[in-house]
């Protein structure tokens, strides 16, 4: 179930607009006022994901992470088979069997 769209009315499968208000936690009032402070330039000065050093989380890292999280339940060599792609597969699946529409599932695997 997607905060947004509760009742997959809106949504579905389709892209996520966020409504534009004035108050103090809205989302697309805070991407916008973030945006424009740090201007058009900023988009081509660094990396959207990032450690707590800042640094740019590499594909090696986010690899790591993941073999050390499915290691826990599937032993090691069995977690080499593993990738992110992987448990994004293992969610959708498991949201399914637990009767979740698909539209929700894609909307909130996309």
């Amino acid at each position: 179930m997607s905060k947004a769209d509760p009742f997959t009315t809106v949504l579905g499968p389709l892209p996520i607009y966020i409504p534009f208000h004035r108050t103090k936690r809205n989302a697309a009032l805070s991407m916008s006022v973030l945006a424009l402070r740090l201007g058009p330039s900023a988009r081509q000065k660094g990396p959207v994901f990032v450690d707590n050093s800042r640094q740019p989380l590499k594909a090696r890292q986010m690899a790591d992470v993941m073999y050390h999280w499915v290691k826990c339940f599937v032993g090691a060599e069995a977690a080499k088979l593993y990738t992110w792609h992987s448990g994004r597969i293992y969610l959708a699946c498991a949201l399914c069997a637990q009767g979740v529409k698909p539209a929700y599932i894609q909307t909130m695997l996309r």
